[in-house]
């Protein structure tokens, strides 16, 4: 008799378990599934076998060239596939012996020679070895009439023709006669072809329902319910266990709960929880304090310090970072390493080799290209939605090894988490060595004001969830720092500063007070304005105030700005509770907003349009971002001036001189500031809002946003009428008079569209076109 192991499985259910090995070789309790065939074999007094291999099969091959024990394995390479029956034959070429077939990737104790014995009885040209299952659903039945012989085959039925549950577990014993009825040389079938035939020829096939356990390793979820199953000792897989722990317990004082088994040279920290239904195959660490339970940890696979780790698998040299949790059903693949405080989420498959960045949360599977992000977003910055001291802490000491970082100014909108968030990170930024002002409760637009005023070369605003940085002149960090911060993260490498370097944070929250004292100087630096830009208690008793005979209304989310705008207000002499003009606020203060009868609402870029103009017609050039409006610089050019722009994302210097020029111009990217400079030019030219709108040209702007490829941006000129045109940052189109200007956000996929055209309806049209193309293939 030829026994053949039908070894060539690639299990890409098992993946990235399989990534690299073939099925039969995952390990289960300290060895491959292979060896617990090889094991059976030789307790049944078969010291050889045929191994037929596919996937990988050179693995096989260099792991038991020399042997395993008695057993002397031949192999026989398929150089294409054959099916489980055409495989048997090419292995067993012109033999004209009977054939013992086993499955490589299932894990059995059956007692191989008792099964032999009994298809000799039994007189059949075929034995098929079975086991009844709960569920029956995901297996090949056997019906049988009461001799034991089969009758017929029901593939993987439904629960009204699951009766019996009698499961074909792969195991057979044939004769010649059988086998021989298998074609050479072309694809062909135990149970959907061979099987069927020899039952129409009239030929007998012995059912034996073989007492032990038996598990077909097919997936992640079986691969570990067959641990925890091998853990129980009446299975009788492990020997020589004591009290539920199996293998070499490792020395320490730490906390198992049986049953659990380790390997040779497993290392446990001080204060680990380990169990139950754990295995530590050779080399597995674990750190201070991690709990890790109902999991594999493959051989070299490491779990650092207060980590969490439960019903997962982590494939050979896997890294899991300090602090971080793996949920049920997860697999770490070999090499792949989970960063500090990051989630993999249950399910979730991390493949060979990839990083999931420090305290991020993966809620899908990572095959290609790492989780490892960009964590600068157009929203701030992105911490996969657990932004956490610890967190905060690393991200601190990252941003200390970056030399544009290390006189750091730090503030928050006062909420107790956004104070502990902000007190995480500046220690984090102490730590590293760097300088750090903390300038406390604030809102955005006051946060950069003070970051600039005091010479920081980089600044944090922490707002709830979200971190808000900015770099010199609290103008955007250049790409370059951004990816130097990440890169630095991602290494999470500590290099702490000499104690001697290690500075306090200093108290600066009284800067503050000079955000005020400029706001009121807004009055007093329009240009070609004869206000004094003093408030109530600084003229004579009599004397005029700046802003007096204006009747202004301040609206907004964030009462913080909004109180400091209308106590500035009320002090340059507004009557603030008339309100014949309302100036709205957004929460962060960096924008503002104009509603009066006359003229509805106002946005943004037509108040600093105002206050531009005003400035262009003395002769004043400036300084504004990339997206500003863009007729904003024929308004320049028609008075003579320039319009510099500075990019939100600079790669080079580039925008150097338009960032220099930008940081004496505040009021431009602050809304309160522009919100009181406009009232100046109102008052100094005793001019309405509506007065003020009719001196700009009639331009509409449409905002939007769409999801698209930025590659294809260049596309749009040569499929659409729309016309390139050079821009500093984005992509720049014309049409007509009107312009269009599209900015990928910082992860590329979200575009941001800016219409400008002579009517609102043009505007959207435009923007309307670009949508359209970009929404194709997306």
């Amino acid at each position: 008799m030829r026994t053949v192991i039908l070894a060539g499985g690639e299990g890409t259910r098992l993946r990235p378990l399989t990534c690299d090995i073939p099925k039969p070789m995952a390990r289960l309790c300290g060895k491959p599934i292979l060896e617990y065939l090889f094991d059976g074999l030789l307790r049944a007094g078969i010291n050889s076998a045929a191994l037929t291999l596919g996937y990988l099969p050179q693995v096989i091959e260099e792991a038991y060239r020399g042997g395993y024990g008695d057993m002397a394995p031949e192999f026989i390479r398929e150089e294409e596939p054959l099916g489980t029956a055409g495989s048997v034959r090419n292995a067993l070429g012109d033999s004209r012996e009977s054939a013992f077939v086993l499955s490589g990737d299932a894990l059995c104790n059956y007692d191989f020679a008792e099964i032999l014995r009994s298809h000799k009885a039994s007189g059949a040209s075929v034995t098929i070895v079975a086991l009844r299952v709960d569920d029956p659903r995901e297996y090949g039945l056997l019906r049988t009439d009461s001799a034991g012989f089969v009758k017929g085959f029901i593939e993987k039925p439904g629960w009204s023709q699951a009766v019996g549950g009698l499961a074909n577990t792969g195991i057979y014993v044939l004769e010649p006669d059988a086998l021989e009825r298998i074609p050479l040389g072309r694809q062909y079938d135990f149970a959907k072809d061979l099987f069927p035939l020899l039952l129409r020829e009239g030929k007998a096939i012995h059912c034996h329902a073989a007492p032990g356990y038996w598990c077909d390793v097919g997936d992640i979820s079986t691969l570990l319910h067959a641990s925890r199953d091998m853990l129980d000792s009446e299975q009788m897989f492990l020997q020589d266990g004591q009290d539920g722990i199996f293998g070499t317990r490792p020395m320490g004082n730490y906390t198992i709960k049986p049953p659990v088994y380790f390997g040779e040279n497993v290392h446990i920290d001080e204060g680990a929880v380990l169990g139950p239904y754990t295995v530590f195959e050779d080399g597995a660490s674990v750190g201070a304090g991690a709990k890790v339970r109902r999991s594999i940890l493959m051989p070299g696979a490491v779990i650092e310090a207060n980590s969490r780790v439960t019903g997962s698998l982590l494939c050979h040299d896997a890294l899991v970072r300090r602090g971080a949790s793996l949920f049920e059903g997860s697999v770490l693949g070999a090499g792949a390493v989970a960063g500090e405080d990051s989630s993999v989420e249950p399910g979730v498959r991390i493949w060979p080799g990839q990083r999931v960045e420090v305290g991020y949360t993966v809620r899908e599977n990572l095959q290609y290209g790492g989780a490892r992000r960009e964590i600068f977003g157009d929203f701030g910055l992105d911490a996969g939605g657990r932004l956490t001291p610890r967190f905060c802490a690393a991200l601190g000491t990252a941003m200390a090894s970056v030399p544009e970082c290390r006189r750091a100014g730090i503030a928050h909108d006062g909420s107790p988490r956004a104070k502990s968030l902000a007190r995480a990170l500046s220690g984090g930024l102490q730590y590293g060595g760097a300088s750090v002002w903390d300038f406390g409760e604030s809102f955005p637009a006051q946060a950069e004001y003070c970051a600039a005023f005091s010479g920081r070369s980089f600044s944090v605003f922490v707002r709830g969830n979200t971190l808000l940085a900015a770099g010199e002149g609290a103008l955007p960090l250049p790409r370059g720092v951004e990816r130097a911060i990440e890169a630095a993260l991602e290494r999470a490498q500590e290099h702490p500063a000499q104690d001697d370097q290690i500075r306090d944070t200093a108290d600066m929250s009284n800067i503050r007070a000079a955000y005020r004292q400029e706001l009121r100087r807004q009055t007093g630096s329009v240009t070609g304005s004869e206000l004094t830009g003093k408030n109530r208690s600084d003229v004579p008793e009599g004397a005029p105030l700046p802003l007096a005979g204006l009747s202004v209304g301040v609206e907004g989310t964030n009462p913080l700005p909004r109180e400091i705008l209308r106590e500035t207000l009320q002090d340059l002499g507004c009557d603030i509770f008339g309100g014949r003009l309302t100036l709205r606020l957004n929460a962060s203060g960096g924008r503002v907003g104009a509603w009066t009868r006359e003229t509805g609402q106002q946005p943004f870029e037509k108040l600093l349009a105002l206050c531009c103009l005003n400035e262009f017609r003395h002769g004043h050039s400036l300084a504004l971002p990339s997206d500003a409006p863009l007729f904003l610089d024929t308004l320049a050019r028609q008075n003579g001036c320039t319009l510099m722009r500075y990019l939100h994302s600079p790669s080079d210097g580039s925008d150097a001189a338009a960032r220099k020029a930008a940081q004496s111009t505040p009021w431009t990217r602050d809304g309160l500031f522009l919100a009181v400079r406009l009232l100046a030019i109102m008052s100094n030219r005793g001019m309405s809002l509506a007065e003020l709108l009719a001196e700009l040209p009639t331009v509409h702007v449409r905002q939007s946003f769409a999801h698209g490829n930025p590659s294809r941006l260049a596309e749009l000129s040569g499929k659409t009428d729309l016309e390139p045109l050079d821009a500093p940052e984005g992509f720049l189109l014309r049409k007509g008079l009107g312009r269009l200007l599209i900015l990928p956000g910082k992860g590329g996929r979200r575009l941001r569209i800016l219409a400008e055209a002579e009517s609102m309806e043009t505007a959207a049209e435009l923007a309307a076109e670009a949508e359209a193309f970009l929404a194709i293939g997306n």
